[in-house]
């Protein structure tokens, strides 16, 4: 991995957006249109905001959630309304278009048969921000969770997979690690030394869902942490 420590969260915040500015608009001059995946959480919430007050020309960008809790999109726990209150209902311009997770919060059967219809699913994302938990979940593949397992295996080939959380609510959707690594750009951005050293640790004492990322994309990966 490319682990790139700052001194401060703001200054990671900054970073992030520039290098994401620049990304896009390298991926722009070549590609008719650009599929992005973002994290929900505390974590990313100012960054999301400057992205928002920045140059970048969101036509022809769609975005979604690398992963989704099956709440109603007007619940306080829903990261799509995150989403749109901190990133696409600040954007200026032309807003990007916008893929929910969740179409049938009631049924997490039938709101997966739903996903697998829309086919900019099955696009290789051209980037992906991600959070880490201090239990070493990312997207929404958990420990100790029996779905989250067969969603981590490499050989799995679905894109999207219902899972379950260890906190309320539990019912979770969210994208295959196999589909994750596919992205061509990857973002790990985190805060805290509690998280720094699950990160870092070369002989993990467990099996943490990060580890199986971390290995998975070895150097492709970029992991900006701040304290």
């Amino acid at each position: 991995m490319n682990l790139i420590k700052f001194k401060s969260k703001e200054i990671l915040e900054d970073k992030l957006v520039a290098d994401t500015v620049s990304i896009i608009q390298k991926l722009q001059k070549n590609q008719n249109s650009l599929f992005l995946l973002f994290s929900g959480g505390s974590t990313p919430k100012i960054f999301l905001q400057k992205l928002s007050n920045t140059a970048i020309n969101w036509t022809n960008i769609t975005i979604s959630l690398a992963d989704e809790r099956l709440v109603d999109s007007k619940s306080e726990y829903s990261n799509g309304k995150f989403l749109f209150e901190n990133l696409i209902n600040r954007i200026k311009s032309d807003k990007p278009k916008f893929l929910p997770l969740v179409q049938d919060p009631k049924n997490e059967i039938n709101n997966l048969l739903l996903l697998n219809q829309e086919s900019l699913f099955s696009k290789k994302p051209d980037i992906i921000f991600l959070g880490m938990g201090n239990d070493g979940h990312f997207a929404s593949l958990f420990p100790n969770d029996n779905n989250s397992e067969i969603g981590l295996n490499t050989n799995y080939n679905e894109i999207l997979l219902n899972t379950n959380a260890p906190v309320h609510p539990e019912k979770r959707v969210s994208f295959s690690l196999n589909h994750i690594i596919k992205s061509t750009h990857l973002f790990l951005f985190c805060t805290g030394e509690e998280k720094l050293n699950i990160i870092t640790n070369t002989t993990p004492k467990e099996e943490l869902p990060i580890y199986n990322l971390l290995e998975s994309r070895k150097n492709a990966i970029s992991v900006y942490w701040a304290p």
